[in-house]
């Protein structure tokens, strides 16, 4: 999707619901150090990062970190274009991570989990707000359109994040619910760096 068309046709759930909860997962991340945004976008979540923080911000569209660019130059955040599957990234380089409404596009959620992983410092915070398979009925209807969604344009409302965190190591701290259960803010820490692969190849460091 375009970047502006993307702003544009967010931006009323971006004022009635989406803003206020970015807010609330961007104050569970530390303050300062070296953070990793997930899926930046166009940039929406810049102005809130933490302060004193130097934030390496990634995404797999080009056009998207096109229309980031302005929004970077403000807030001092270095974008890179990449795939979450292999970061450019040494092992445990960064201080914390997050992302908002990445979780639910991702091809292979636990590659990417372990990825993040990988680039996290062992124990370091990782937040992530993603919408999630309802319970009962809606769950049933979730499973339906996401057989419609995914293979149209990525998207999946058919899945849950916590079993693939515990899988992929992460310790789930909160779990705060919104929207009747639809949105969830998890706030976890990373696998300590002892239980990672030793002999995982490094990757350069672009930070």
């Amino acid at each position: 999707m375009n970047g502006s068309f993307y702003d544009l046709a967010m931006a009323p759930l971006e004022r009635r619901m989406l803003t206020p909860l970015r807010r609330r997962l961007w104050r569970e991340l530390p303050q300062g150090g070296l953070g990793l945004e997930v899926g930046a976008g166009t940039g929406v979540n810049f102005v809130l990062h933490p302060r004193g923080a130097r934030v390496v911000a990634i995404d797999a569209s080009c056009d998207m970190l096109r229309n980031a660019r302005g929004k970077s130059k403000a807030a001092g955040t270095l974008l890179v274009a990449c795939d979450v599957e292999a970061l450019p990234f040494r092992d445990g380089a960064f201080d914390w991570g997050a992302e908002t409404l990445v979780f639910c596009e991702l091809r292979r959620p636990e590659a990417a989990l372990r990825e993040i992983a990988r680039v996290l410092a062992g124990g370091a915070r990782w937040a992530m707000l993603d919408h999630v398979r309802p319970a009962g009925w809606l769950g049933l209807l979730a499973d339906l359109f996401t057989r419609l969604s995914a293979p149209l344009w990525g998207e999946h409302f058919d899945r849950s994040p916590e079993p693939t965190l515990r899988d992929t190591g992460f310790a789930i701290h909160q779990r705060i619910p919104f929207g009747r259960g639809l949105l969830r803010l998890l706030v976890c820490a990373a696998p300590p760096a002892a239980g990672r692969a030793a002999n995982r190849p490094q990757r350069a460091s672009a930070v």
